[in-house]
């Protein structure tokens, strides 16, 4: 089925540190206790030995996802932060193991859950990057479930069946119904003139519309939305955009990371004279590092287009449109231009570390924040996807190396930088700059720069910043 805005590049709406541990493990999760249809006794989850997630489920949140999706709480709800505790409150046993089974994801999970009327099942399941994920077997079944759709799922002895044809519950008692996990239900494939960029562009040019436009059409034609219904919930997750960006400003405490609040040091050092004062680039770097602030001390916030990269979109979009006193609508319309600059990377590499490094979480972000600048600049389509392609050209090759396997050092920096960087492209591309290389081949070389990277410096732990002694160090303690 399509790829949606809402599903696939801005949001989920979320805590933890990673969306594509916390957030996917999370929709995982819960996608197994529908499965399972009875309260849950006890689990056993699995990762591969060979596989990303094996040297850092813990720190990276996958525990609290998963366990989160087993208590069958909100991913937002507080308790989030001690699931732990939550599970031996109920009595719940749930064991964590590295093991080796088959897969074909760097991402790949198993989880066998058992229920307290005597009901088993396995399912094998994988992480694809910014919260997505996909369902690969029950038990023997394969099948692909990806959450947006209602499903229908029936056993009988020991066989089960699987069906997603449906997008509305069946009346039937005899199947279980596995209800949609994602916030949008695509009903449709969207039109030709959204195929590639090209077409895009082509699309605009005749209809004399913008990208934002262009993206604001595209998810009511692949969701069947009215369009003030969609305006309507973009502004709701800007709204909760802003409110991290209010919250991490404010200064944020957390024992359980490694950097203190930083975001007030910059309005500190403006004060006592240290920077000079008055500057964007100072807004969009307090701004982005607030959203990473908040994401670091479980705070709620918006995967943007994933956890690692949310700072990005957000901080710069914000600082630019208060400068220029855009209106509601005009960021609206920034955020759509954004999100279908996105989708197209959707459909492209997606925005797995695990698969791609960090040029599809921060490299992404900077792409899609270029394309929502020159919304609000109130260029051209051609113009916005030009800078896109100039601030992705910027990060082609962008590895992931967290320190102590936290997504805060060095991805609080990567952001600002992909941040910063979106906003020089825009300005070059409004300027008149070429762009030289259309987007669509800038995010066909993503896929081909990540084939030449070692899997030590994408998002494993094994590679870059991440095995230095100061690294070492910190993930001991």
């Amino acid at each position: 089925m399509a790829h949606s805005i809402f599903n696939d590049i801005i949001g989920p709406l979320m805590r933890g540190p990673s969306s594509s541990h916390t957030a996917a493990s999370w929709r995982i999760a819960r996608f197994c206790i529908f499965a399972l249809n009875e309260p849950l006794a006890k689990a056993v989850v699995e990762f591969d030995k060979d596989g990303s997630w094996a040297t850092n489920y813990e720190e990276q949140g996958t525990v609290m996802g998963i366990n989160g999706g087993l208590l069958e709480l909100d991913i937002t709800d507080p308790i989030m932060k001690n699931t732990k505790f939550e599970l031996k409150n109920k009595g719940i046993d749930v064991k964590y193991l590295i093991s080796s089974f088959e897969n074909d994801h760097p991402n790949s999970i198993l989880i066998t859950l058992y229920g307290k009327h005597e009901n088993k099942i396995k399912v094998l399941a994988a992480s694809l990057g910014g919260g997505a994920f996909e369902i690969q077997k029950i038990n023997d079944l394969k099948i692909s479930f990806k959450g947006d759709s209602f499903a229908l799922l029936s056993k009988q002895d020991e066989t089960y069946w699987f069906s997603t044809s449906l997008t509305k519950p069946s009346t039937s008692a005899a199947e279980i119904i596995i209800p949609p996990i994602l916030p949008i239900i695509p009903i449709s494939t969207p039109p030709k003139h959204f195929d590639g960029v090209e077409d895009c562009i082509n699309h605009c040019k005749d209809g004399n519309i913008t990208l934002g436009d262009a993206g604001l059409d595209y998810e009511e034609s692949i969701s069947g939305i009215p369009v003030i219904d969609l305006q309507s919930k973009m502004q709701d997750l800007i709204d909760l955009i802003h409110h991290s960006i209010d919250i991490g400003l404010k200064g944020t405490s957390y024992d359980d990371r490694i950097l203190p609040a930083q975001a007030p040091l910059i309005r500190k050092a403006e004060k006592n004279g240290s920077i000079a004062g008055n500057s964007i680039i100072n807004r969009i770097i307090e701004n982005v590092t607030a959203i990473m602030d908040s994401k670091s001390a479980m705070e709620v916030f918006v995967a943007n287009p994933t956890a690692g990269s949310s700072g990005t979109i957000g901080g710069v979009l914000r600082a630019f449109s208060e400068e220029m006193e855009t209106s509601e609508a005009d960021l609206i319309k920034a955020y759509f231009a954004a999100g279908i600059c996105g989708i197209y990377f959707a459909k492209g590499p997606g925005f797995s570390a695990e698969e791609h490094g960090c040029q599809v979480e921060c490299g992404a972000a900077s792409a899609m924040a270029a394309a929502g600048l020159v919304q609000l600049m109130g260029g051209n389509t051609d113009q916005a996807f030009g800078a896109a392609s100039m601030a992705l050209q910027n990060m082609l090759g962008l590895i992931c190396d967290p320190v102590a396997d936290r997504v805060e050092v060095p991805c609080l920096g990567k952001n600002v930088s992909a941040a910063v960087n979106a906003y020089s492209s825009a300005i070059m591309i409004m300027s008149g700059f070429d762009k030289v290389i259309p987007y669509q081949e800038v995010i066909d070389s993503v896929i081909n720069v990540s084939k030449q990277m070692p899997s030590c410096v994408k998002c494993t732990g094994l590679g870059g910043l991440s095995i230095t002694e100061t690294s070492r160090k910190l993930k001991v303690n």
